[in-house]
């Protein structure tokens, strides 16, 4: 997968050094931009000129959790590869995340997960 544009949406500024890492160590040209909650997130995107390739997004934030961000994400660019991140597994939100073509992905976030996520076909 060709990664240029990225965007990390954690409110824990540890979890977002800790993906920018990982990403920019695989993808060192890649433009990564964060956001620490959804509203963040998504006024981020409004003012994107190019297309998003890839995002996380914390299901858990304050404000508008991720579920509703990866949705207003999903509408904006359809063609992006997105994965919600969380701690809680739950069936549900899995099956929603998968709903609307999203990946899923368990913290706490380990290099190899996050690596398969980006590289893995479709979604």
């Amino acid at each position: 997968m060709s990664v240029q544009t990225v965007l990390v949406v954690d409110d824990s500024r540890t979890s977002r050094m800790l993906i920018r890492a990982i990403i920019g160590q695989r993808y060192p040209h890649a433009q990564i931009l964060e956001a620490g909650d959804g509203e963040q997130a998504l006024g981020i995107a409004e003012i994107l000129t190019t297309d998003l390739d890839l995002a996380t997004v914390d299901l858990h934030m304050p404000g508008m959790d991720g579920l509703e961000v990866v949705t207003a994400l999903r509408r904006r660019f359809p063609a992006a590869k997105l994965g919600l991140l969380t701690a809680e597994v739950n069936h549900s939100i899995q099956q929603g995340a998968a709903a609307l073509g999203i990946s899923f992905i368990a913290k706490p976030i380990t290099e190899e997960s996050l690596l398969q996520f980006i590289e893995e076909t479709g979604g």
